[in-house]
């Protein structure tokens, strides 16, 4: 589960074996609850067995606006010229 709090400017992550899945749910319903009404704070649960292949699929949530400026340079090059 990875939460980003982008008001503290930090992520945290907690991560569950793969016979944990009910306790990550549960756990992953607590914090989405906790938070509802809050947009400073996201709260991901997701699956994956290779972190470096999370950071790629999620790299906002590792504070990497690399790719996020490269995808935006495209769309108004592409847009604009």
């Amino acid at each position: 589960m990875i939460v980003l709090n982008s008001r503290e400017n930090t992520i945290s992550l907690e991560t569950y074996g793969a016979n944990q899945f009910e306790t990550a749910a549960r756990a992953y319903l607590e914090l989405e609850t906790k938070h509802f009404e809050d947009t400073q704070i996201n709260v991901v649960l997701v699956n994956t067995g290779d972190l470096r292949k999370l950071e790629l699929s999620y790299p906002n949530y590792f504070m990497d606006t690399k790719t996020l400026v490269q995808c935006l340079s495209r769309i108004v090059m592409d847009r604009f010229f």
